[in-house]
């Protein structure tokens, strides 16, 4: 039995609306991890230490950032760990996501080494979002934190709700595909 012309388009306008209205698995879902990138010709900048001549670059200098958010300790990147490093050699650090004081939006990311003041670059969280810092520059010692918006750098929004837009085209396929069928066999 073939379904009628009404059949196909209240089918249709079923999917249309399950498109547009279908709770998004996506939003129930928490964004990806805020990720932050050190790229490597960032960190292997030569650097010479009386002090410490067996240092050779800023990364072997610092060792490791600690990744603060609002001043709270929230993640490291290492500068020496091989294993905290992506395929192109950056270091990597990821923002703790088990605490939701680490995952405030809105809150100001900074970061501090074990020899340095904190640094200059800060960016302003926003969740599942991958943050390139591109400068290992401390703040100016006489300066204290700066009182203008911090850098909000470069990102990847990982953490985006997808477009619902491909179920939509979907269905006006599906009625559009029923139609034409229908269309051919009754001629």
């Amino acid at each position: 039995m073939a379904p009628t012309m009404k059949t196909t388009i209240a089918l249709a306008l079923i999917a249309i609306a399950m498109a547009t209205t279908w709770p998004s698995t996506a939003g129930a879902q928490s964004p990806g991890p805020v990720t932050v990138r050190v790229p490597r010709e960032v960190y292997e900048q030569p650097v010479s230490l009386p002090e410490r001549p067996e240092v050779k670059t800023v990364g072997e200098a610092l060792e490791y950032l600690s990744i603060l958010v609002n001043g709270q300790p929230c993640g490291t990147i290492s500068f020496v760990d091989e294993a905290a490093r992506n395929p192109d050699g950056d270091a990597i650090g990821q923002v703790r996501a088990d605490d939701d004081g680490c995952n405030r939006p809105g809150a100001t990311i900074s970061f501090v080494g074990p020899h340095t003041p904190a640094l200059a670059q800060t960016f302003v969280l926003e969740r599942g979002r991958e943050y390139v810092l591109a400068s290992l520059v401390p703040e100016p010692p006489s300066t204290g934190p700066s009182p203008s918006a911090p850098d909000v750098g470069t990102g990847l929004d990982t953490g985006a709700e997808p477009h619902r837009l491909w179920l939509l085209m979907l269905a006006f396929g599906f009625a559009a595909g029923t139609w034409v069928l229908l269309k051919r066999r009754n001629s």
